[in-house]
């Protein structure tokens, strides 16, 4: 079944049926913006503590040291909006007991867990592999990325974030990064993740062979493991006999110092041959090349890529006449996308992200029998506002109103869903109409109308794009993004497929306010012709 069609969201009252636990740091970068807080107020509690003559633990000691040494004097956007920062605070944190950071600083600690150093490792993954991030530059903490110019032969390079000597990958990590994309069946990623391993090693000057015994680093990572291991993924990818054979006496020789050193030696030379021949697989699900060719250009130019825009004032109700709206318009053809500017306030949008946090979860998508579950394919926490919640809700339900000509009020628009985006945080492409075969979705009708608020600025990555029509929308705050879900015969907009890009630099937030077709028949006629 087709993943754009089959992924797709739709939770009436979400919030009574997901609890607290299906939550994780990296799935908010504002939950992470509160885990860097709540580390300085323990990390100062405890030095404090053992300024007092009190005793801790070789690794509570250890963690303590290794803060000191890092960005502790950077502010916490600084560090959550980073995804190598992020990954070492993580990393660091979850070195440490719940119960001894609980005894210390007489209070609950809530600290990462083993799921979150996962999936941090992997936004390190889609990170690098969609923007095509130079690789060793990112183990040394500078966001750099690679292009090809027009003319495909010379290579461009956009700096995103220059190099920061606290924010440096070792090779242990790097190696973890690498077990990491092979949990996830991503071998062609964990091929140079490796192979930046024996780099970082040799970098490290810990690659000398010598006669008694392989030099290892903290970890008790040897070049030969590295190398073992590299030699696995590439085979995976494509078999070579070769490698095989000398995988094979390598293992025969492993006895013999000087055998041992002449074999990884020819080993490494076979492997370098191999994955220079390596070519990066295409995803058939989706059309991958150009949703990541279009996530790109939306870090590399921050705007829609048509130069033949239109923008105009529009008063589409009496409300708007004396305050005309700003509309760009991006796709006047089927399905119709525009952009206004301006349509929601600094004041309302803190409003709505404060009242989202308090209820924030992790965002399900529908499974293939109709049923939520939590998919790598979606990374971001949810919190649904009603509209009977506050007035500034209200308030901006009423402006969706005015500025589309739609009944918004329930049942006929849904609440409003504000989600903020994790590390890394995206969402593959999809469309948001319903199938045909979900017909328990449908109570109120198939949803027409998207309208989505952009709540916060991106400094990198997370633009909306529409992978059908080779449209790039970036983030941009107080703005909104409107796009039909169907045509007014009703038919299906299959054009209307897009995407959230991976955060590659900030924090997401969005809202969005789904529009249906029951309640809207006179206000949504059907158009003169069938294909309208």
């Amino acid at each position: 079944m087709d993943r754009s069609i089959r992924i797709v969201l739709y939770v009436v009252f979400p919030a009574m049926l997901y609890t607290r636990t299906d939550a994780g740091f990296f799935s908010s970068v504002a939950r992470l913006e509160k885990l860097v807080t709540a580390e300085r107020e323990m990390v100062a509690t405890v030095k404090q503590h053992i300024q007092n003559g009190g005793k801790v633990s070789t690794d509570m000691q250890r963690y303590v040291n290794s803060f000191e040494n890092s960005f502790s004097a950077s502010k916490r956007e600084h560090i959550a909006h980073h995804p190598v920062r992020a990954y070492l605070l993580i990393k660091r944190l979850s070195n440490i007991t719940s119960s001894e950071a609980q005894m210390l600083t007489g209070k609950e600690v809530q600290l990462p867990t083993a799921e979150d150093l996962h999936m941090t490792a992997l936004a390190l993954i889609v990170l690098q592999d969609v923007y095509n991030l130079d690789m060793r530059r990112l183990a040394l903490g500078q966001i750099m990325m690679v292009s090809q110019s027009s003319n495909g032969e010379e290579f461009q390079t956009t700096e995103v974030c220059s190099e920061d000597p606290s924010s440096t990958l070792g090779p242990s990590d790097t190696y973890y990064i690498g077990e990491v994309a092979c949990k996830e069946n991503k071998f062609y990623q964990a091929v140079f993740w490796f192979n930046l391993t024996l780099e970082r090693m040799r970098e490290n000057e810990k690659t000398l062979l010598k006669v008694s015994s392989e030099p290892t680093d903290r970890r008790g990572l040897r070049r030969l493991d590295v190398l073992l291991k590299l030699a696995d993924t590439v085979q995976k990818i494509k078999w070579d006999q070769t490698v095989f054979m000398a995988v094979s006496k390598l293992g025969a020789q492993k006895t013999d110092a000087n055998g041992n050193a002449d074999g990884l030696r020819h080993l490494s030379r076979l492997l370098e041959n191999a994955i220079s021949s390596l070519t990066k697989p295409i995803r058939t699900e989706i059309p991958h090349v150009n949703y990541e060719n279009l996530c790109r250009l939306g870090v590399l130019k921050n705007r829609a890529p048509h130069p033949t825009l239109t923008c105009r004032h529009v008063r589409s109700s009496p409300y708007t006449y004396l305050s005309p709206v700003k509309m760009e318009v991006l796709h006047e053809g089927s399905p119709l996308v525009v952009l206004y500017h301006d349509v929601i306030t600094d004041k309302e949008v803190q409003k709505i992200r404060d009242m989202a946090l308090a209820r924030m979860e992790r965002s399900p998508v529908v499974a293939d029998d109709g049923g939520n579950m939590f998919s790598k394919t979606r990374v971001s926490e949810t919190g649904w506002l009603f509209d009977t919640e506050h007035t500034v809700i209200a308030k901006l339900s009423r402006r969706v109103e005015y500025i589309t000509g739609l009944d918004v009020n329930w049942p006929y628009g849904e609440a409003f869903q504000v989600l903020n985006y994790g590390l890394g945080g995206f969402y593959e492409p999809h469309v948001d109409y319903f199938r045909d075969e979900q017909p328990a979705l449908l109570t109120n009708g198939q949803r027409i109308v998207t309208f989505l608020f952009y709540l916060s600025d991106v400094e990198a990555g997370g633009a909306t794009v529409f992978t059908r029509l080779n449209l790039t929308v970036p983030a941009v705050k107080n703005s909104a993004v409107l796009f039909h879900d169907l045509k007014r015969s009703l038919e299906f907009e299959k054009d209307s497929e897009h995407a959230g890009c991976p955060v590659l630099m900030g924090s997401k937030w969005i809202a969005n306010k789904w529009i249906h077709a029951h309640g809207n028949e006179f206000r949504w006629p059907c158009g003169l012709a069938p294909e309208e």
